[in-house]
């Protein structure tokens, strides 16, 4: 992922946070596409929120108590 626009890497890792089966590598996905998403322009921020609604209906809590921190 190095050298791909932040963007790109948070989409990345919030579809891993999606796909994966681990709950260790979907929590740590998720806190990196945060730490993407809070480094980013907000307008670009936004373009992935479809994907972090997407992560709602995960039945590992913690991955939707992620969400909402």
């Amino acid at each position: 992922m190095a050298g791909a626009p932040p963007t790109d890497q948070a989409l990345s890792l919030l579809a891993a946070a999606n796909n994966h089966g681990d709950l260790a590598v979907k929590m740590s996905s998720l806190k990196q596409a945060k730490d993407i998403m809070l480094s980013i322009e907000p307008s670009l921020a936004a373009e992935l929120f479809p994907y972090l609604v997407e992560l709602q209906s995960s039945p590992e809590s913690l991955v939707r108590k992620s969400l909402l921190e």
